[in-house]
């Protein structure tokens, strides 16, 4: 089947996503920096002396530990699922600017509270030793509970380095990586109680109002984190009652769990986006895990198809119809309302392949659409019949990539720039959904042939 090569729509339609999408992105970025930026104004306005070597240090001590905090709370906002927030940024960037946030914040505390033991300690004519000592047993429980915090965050940071995360399974990590919270929890009295800028001693207006300025960013941060992260997924567990109504294990060794709930078109899904669900059976409902949906949300129900490649997964093909699930979300902006063009190519690649099913069944034919699927055979294609079946429906080309893995994105074997499957990829949106290194490929190729960055869609799941 030939390719249509129909040139791209460059009406007010697309170009006007793109300019929405770049200006709340810009928007939010600058909400994010102008709280640290009135924060850090308003500890100048209440005085930061820099008199002396001590008083320099601790002004510097100070700084930083408003930035830090800063820096947590826009962790705290961009994990935590908002909807509004997770629409502009799509679920992996936010996942990817908190784990940034979190490793420069961390540098940031260790110079904070660096600076604080060395610039008290040359106030007091006192050993940094002993300033430390001061520090964790002498300066109220608001701050002994902040500095286990500090030992708790270093903690944390080291089984996060990568070498540690190889030889851990998500699961453990996820554990430890929850103890974070904890020492964000903790480390916010002392800033009320101990701090300077934000301890409410009331001798000017400004004073009071730095403190209400830091509360409120906290309670903004905070209980958007409470309300998305943990009551609203009880809220849905209550209001929409989703529950399972078949599991099937399939020939290609994936597992296809099916779910009906009530009034689940409020939630709002979308094909190509995914939740965390969490299966409330024995043994599995402490964990929730991103699955993709496999096909276009049809009234009140859902189906996702999984690739069993832990104990979790393979656990799926033992839950009962019946169970009952906790869904959080959905999620991400892999979906066709961020469409630029006319033309539409699909990549997928092992459990990558899910939401591409689902994608393809939401298009029509009035599009020209390539799909590419990803494996050593076609007997590992997940849903294969139903992909050929809307494919022809749809007056897709389909190319089946099987065989060892080869360079680039192709099985061994197959060459040729991605042109001459897609003449047209430059004005196409291209969907990818796969392993990494291998999503990677496809789309520094797009790129290669001329595709602009904002027709790429991509979202990685890693952890």
């Amino acid at each position: 089947m030939s390719v249509d090569v129909r040139v791209p729509i460059t009406g007010d339609t697309f170009a006007d996503r793109v300019r929405t999408d770049s200006a709340w992105r810009d928007t939010l970025e600058s909400i994010f920096w102008l709280s640290g930026v009135g924060a850090v104004s308003l500890m100048l306005a209440t005085g930061a002396p820099i008199g002396s070597f001590g008083d320099a240090l601790t002004t510097i001590g100070r700084v930083t530990g408003i930035v830090a905090a800063t820096m947590m709370m826009v962790q705290l906002l961009v994990i935590a699922r908002v909807p509004f927030i997770e629409r502009r940024l799509g679920h992996d960037r936010a996942a990817a600017l908190h784990g940034r946030l979190g490793r420069i914040g961390f540098i940031v505390i260790f110079v904070h509270v660096a600076t604080l033991v060395l610039g008290y300690a040359a106030r007091t004519n006192t050993g940094w030793w002993d300033q430390a000592w001061a520090f964790a047993l002498r300066y109220g429980n608001e701050m002994t509970i902040a500095v286990i915090g500090f030992w708790l965050l270093i903690a944390i940071v080291v089984t996060s380095l990568a070498a540690v995360r190889t030889r851990w399974r998500y699961e453990r990590w996820h554990a430890v990586h929850l103890l974070t919270y904890v020492t964000v929890a903790i480390s916010i009295p002392h800033q009320f109680v101990n701090g300077t800028t934000f301890s409410g001693v009331a001798t000017t207006p400004t004073d009071t109002f730095a403190r209400w300025y830091w509360a409120a960013l906290w309670t903004v941060s905070v209980g958007g984190f409470l309300l998305y992260r943990w009551l609203r997924p009880l809220w849905h567990l209550m209001r929409h009652q989703i529950t399972v109504t078949r599991v099937d294990s399939n020939s290609d060794g994936t597992i296809s769990v099916e779910m009906t709930g009530r009034a689940l078109q409020r939630m709002n899904p979308k094909a190509g986006q995914f939740f965390m669900w969490r299966f409330l059976a024995p043994g599995m409902w402490t964990e929730a895990h991103p699955f993709s949906l496999s096909r276009v949300p049809r009234g009140n129900a859902l189906r996702i198809t999984v690739k069993p490649v832990g104990d979790h997964t393979a656990a799926l093909a033992q839950v009962l119809p019946g169970t009952k699930v906790m869904a959080e979300g959905p999620l991400g902006r892999f979906t066709t309302e961020h469409r630029r063009t006319h033309g539409v190519v699909l990549a997928g690649a092992g459990s990558g392949i899910a939401p591409i099913v689902a994608i393809l069944e939401e298009l029509d034919s009035s599009d020209p659409i390539v799909v590419f699927l990803r494996a050593r055979s076609a007997s590992e294609i997940p849903h294969l019949d139903e992909v050929r079946e809307l494919a022809h429906e749809r007056g897709a080309t389909l190319y089946l990539l099987e065989g060892r893995r080869g360079e680039g994105w192709r099985p061994q074997g197959l060459t040729g720039a991605m042109t001459e499957f897609v003449p047209r990829i430059a004005g196409s949106d291209i969907y990818v959904c796969g392993p990494a290194a291998w999503a990677e490929a496809v789309l520094d190729e797009a790129r290669a042939c001329g595709a602009p960055q904002e027709h790429l869609h991509y979202e990685q799941f890693a952890w």
